[in-house]
């Protein structure tokens, strides 16, 4: 059996990246599906999500119900506040950007059937951002074209959804203002999809930065060093924490994945101390860390696609055990 080598020399090196590149400009042949206005989406849970692909089951809605009503339990007993928050993937706010050719077998992604399920069913805190973010994307790109992230204004105004909801319950904690911060923008060809394709899709995109005019009050500290998860591939982004020196407000616990990077500094505005854990996409109760911080309150924040990560560690079957 013969193997063919990966290496090519740099002329074959050229010419294959031209012939990818008219393909992906031409006929969008690529394993990440590009929409209109050279929008990048990634394929797999993404794509299946958004294309209501393998729906959550019955079984698997039963058990996200006991699990988080585990936890509501279990955070109540010692005085925190907890809520749910789902991230929606980059398809869900701008379908219009997905290929025309993608077709919805349901309307109702993951995370709308799931916080749906919840609110019909449940008392646990659901923020949905569904709406928010549809109505609020007319202004401003609220996600970036060559990623499948939030931008910074996406997260902000994120962040105000989940801190008006806490305000119901915590009256001390408010949303922040957008016009006691800087808004600066600047062109990128930067992104983890376009860099999945080594940067060869010509495109550019606006890249938002939003600091108070003041500066953050809340300011990095050093860590608690809480054990990372094994395999977990990017060590640094596991645990952040920022306070504010001197203040009196309650404490928070964010676990989170990568959508809750530019959005924890939004919400540690609001919070005397903040931690935030990035726990390698199992969504845990992380008993041993709450106990540690004795939070006001604990936000759960899951991309929908990635949100099956949750049934791989259910607490309250544990408990039981």
């Amino acid at each position: 059996m013969s193997l063919i080598s990966p290496i090519i020399s740099t002329s074959e090196l050229c010419s294959l990246k031209v012939l990818i590149s008219f393909n992906l400009k031409h006929f969008a042949k690529h394993p990440s599906p590009i929409g209109n206005d050279g929008w990048l989406f990634f394929v797999g849970e993404e794509h299946d999500s958004y294309l209501g692909k393998r729906p959550l089951t019955s079984k698997e809605l039963d058990d996200f119900k006991k699990e988080l009503e585990y936890r509501k339990k279990y955070l109540e007993q010692r005085n925190c506040e907890f809520y749910l928050v789902v991230a929606p993937i980059k398809a869900n706010i701008y379908p219009e950007k997905v290929p025309h050719h993608e077709y919805r077998s349901l309307k109702a992604s993951w995370g709308e059937q799931l916080i749906q399920y919840l609110s019909e069913n449940s008392d646990v805190k659901t923020i949905n951002l569904y709406d928010l973010l549809r109505k609020k994307k007319s202004t401003r790109p609220l996600y970036y074209k060559l990623d499948n992230h939030w931008n910074q204004l996406g997260a902000f105004y994120a962040g105000n959804e989940i801190l008006n909801q806490i305000h119901s319950d915590l009256p001390a904690i408010k949303s922040n203002l957008i016009e006691d911060f800087n808004i600066r923008q600047k062109d990128t060809c930067s992104g983890n999809l376009v860099e999945m394709i080594s940067y060869i899709w010509d495109a550019k995109e606006c890249f938002y930065e939003i600091k108070p005019k003041t500066g953050f009050e809340a300011k990095y500290v050093d860590t608690e060093g809480y054990p990372i998860v094994k395999g977990f591939p990017y060590p640094g982004e596991y645990e952040i924490d920022k306070e504010i020196k001197g203040s009196h407000q309650p404490k928070l616990l964010v676990v989170s994945d990568s959508f809750g990077a530019s959005l924890f500094p939004f919400l540690a505005e609001q919070f005397s101390r903040s931690v935030k854990i990035f726990d390698n996409w199992e969504y845990k109760l992380n008993e041993e860390i709450v106990e540690a911080e004795n939070p006001d309150v604990v936000i759960l924040l899951c991309l929908e696609s990635g949100i099956r990560g949750m049934l791989k560690h259910l607490s309250y079957k544990t408990q039981k055990k």
